[in-house]
């Protein structure tokens, strides 16, 4: 008889303790989403005449100190980025740089297509710079 009334107390205590725990991770109420207000974005960069894609370029999210650089296929991802309108700016060597303006959701990851246009340089319009020789530019 002690045992049992021992052995109800237990387990008593213990689905207490899980309905407790259960209450904090769910936040008591029905519905409501826990965790951290944070998206992701799934990057295609790609270069506007061809759609090829563009290695290499750097993708980062203005004001929030995250971003990265495309793979080979010009993917790239940006995680943990704030819920809320986010500014993209996307660059490479050799191309115009372009800034998009994208809605982050949280606990999602959207898609955003960048196509960068290419820099054109003209042969007639190169500028040549020498090193300087000595203090007053002049050489020894």
């Amino acid at each position: 008889m002690e045992a049992t009334r021992r052995f109800l107390g237990v387990a008593t205590v213990l689905l207490l303790g899980v309905l407790w725990a259960a209450g904090i991770t769910h936040g008591g109420q029905r519905g409501e989403e826990r965790g951290p207000r944070t998206g992701c974005l799934f990057v295609q960069v790609c270069e506007f005449a061809t759609n090829k894609p563009v290695a290499y370029a750097n993708v980062f999210a203005i004001g929030r100190k995250t971003g990265g650089l495309s793979d080979t296929l010009g993917r790239c991802s940006v995680c943990m980025l704030a819920e809320g309108t986010v500014a993209i700016r996307t660059s490479a060597p050799g191309f115009y740089p372009r800034l998009d303006t994208v809605a982050v959701h949280r606990n999602r990851t959207d898609t955003l297509r960048v196509r960068l246009r290419r820099v054109r340089i003209n042969a007639g319009e190169t500028l040549l710079i020498a090193p300087r020789h000595g203090s007053n530019g002049r050489k020894p």
